[in-house]
């Protein structure tokens, strides 16, 4: 056997299916499968995930007893070898090893002569999948990281929703709902996407918990926007994605139960006052004083007609935001008090450069609406932060 693969390609493979890896599993393999026709990809399997990258191949010649290259790679060699790799113009040379060709090969390019340790597994074939929809990967990856920023994952273990994104698919109005909470703080993205199954598929199968380790898996297209197909492998019950570069990635989701987010978004119905305000300001504001006051957990947001200052608790350092405008204040002024890292992360998934406050009360959930240069809402995005109760 002689395969010759394209170095750059081979790079950017094992450094996706590496993601799934267990750095304390040793016995971790990564599958190379070439076929007869020289079409090619590495892969690596567990219990939680599948995923896979396509390979460029250069050239294969097979011995007479072969048909195709199907050897589990040692993982945790293949991940440092390949970060290894400098020169992407000079191509990977594969041989068997004359001296024991069952537990190792050599790799040779100009100069350079490695051995990759081979590890006696099984490699099954890919798994059958079928297509669900598809949806903007940027649009949708974006909004997945920007909401996994809520998630709790250090107390997941008492309460395992809020270390998940939930995804809610609707095919009759052709869209996906995807949320995130860690009971203070809740976010909410709407977004478009194209429905492939009847209504009965996604009665059955409409909700999809994340978890947010497995949530890092995933990444959009690289160098434009793309749509990517969402795909669902029924025998292990796994969910996924199929990118047109020749990615494709599966898991296994959750098996928490979602959290009745109807019932948190209700206890923010009503708003009785909103503050229009530049993001950024506010962000250093609050930065400051937290930066002023570090030994202490909470921030103060007192809100009147003439702004918003942010202050700690003490009142010993404040800072006044300006506001473009503010509505909703009869008795003059609200004192409310957030835990910073709430307020933090309720606000990380706002891109625009303004926001607009909501609230009822200064105990009621607060909602943080981002607003666009031509002054209109995003209305597919739902924010809401919960103040600290005495």
């Amino acid at each position: 056997m002689k395969l010759v693969l394209d170095t750059k390609s081979f790079v950017e493979a094992v450094s996706w299916v590496a993601k799934a890896l267990d750095s304390k599993d040793d016995k971790a393999y990564i599958a190379l499968v070439v076929d007869a026709d020289g079409q090619g990809y590495l892969s690596h399997n567990n219990s939680l995930s599948y995923i896979k990258s396509e390979l460029k191949v250069n050239s294969i010649e097979l011995d007479k007893d072969e048909e195709g290259v199907n050897l589990a790679l040692g993982a945790q060699f293949v991940k440092r070898f390949a970060a290894t790799l400098r020169d992407p113009q000079e191509p990977l040379t594969f041989t068997k090893d004359l001296n024991d060709a069952r537990t190792s090969l050599v790799v040779t390019r100009p100069q350079e002569n490695y051995t990759i340790p081979l590890l006696d597994a099984r490699i099954g074939g890919q798994p059958k999948y079928e297509i669900i929809g598809s949806i903007d990967d940027g649009e949708y990856f974006d909004a997945v990281t920007k909401l996994a920023k809520l998630t709790d994952p250090v107390n997941a273990g008492v309460f395992p929703v809020i270390g998940t994104v939930d995804i809610k698919m609707d095919p009759e109005e052709k869209t996906m709902t995807i949320m995130a909470t860690d009971r203070y703080a809740l976010g909410e993205i709407v977004l478009p996407y194209e429905p492939e199954k009847d209504a009965g598929f996604y009665e059955d199968n409409r909700n999809i918990l994340l978890a947010e380790a497995r949530a890092s898996l995933i990444s959009p297209s690289k160098g434009k926007v793309d749509s990517v197909e969402l795909v669902y492998e029924s025998k292990g019950r796994k969910f996924g994605y199929n990118f047109s570069d020749g990615r494709l990635v599966l898991f296994a989701p959750s098996t928490a139960d979602p959290l009745p987010y109807g019932a948190i978004k209700s206890k923010s119905a009503d708003t009785t006052g909103s503050a229009l305000l530049s993001i950024v300001e506010f962000r250093n504001a609050v930065s400051s004083v937290q930066n002023l006051a570090y030994d202490e957990t909470s921030i103060l947001l007192n809100i009147s007609g003439k702004g918003i200052t942010i202050s700690d608790t003490k009142g010993t350092n404040s800072l006044r935001v300006n506001v473009e405008e503010i509505a909703g204040l009869d008795d003059g002024s609200l004192q409310v008090r957030f835990t910073r890292s709430i307020l933090n992360e309720a606000l990380s998934p706002v891109s625009t450069n303004r926001v607009r406050f909501m609230w009822k009360d200064g105990t009621s959930p607060f909602i943080f609406a981002p607003v666009f240069d031509d002054d209109s809402v995003a209305e597919n995005v739902f924010l809401l932060a919960i103040p600290e109760q005495d």
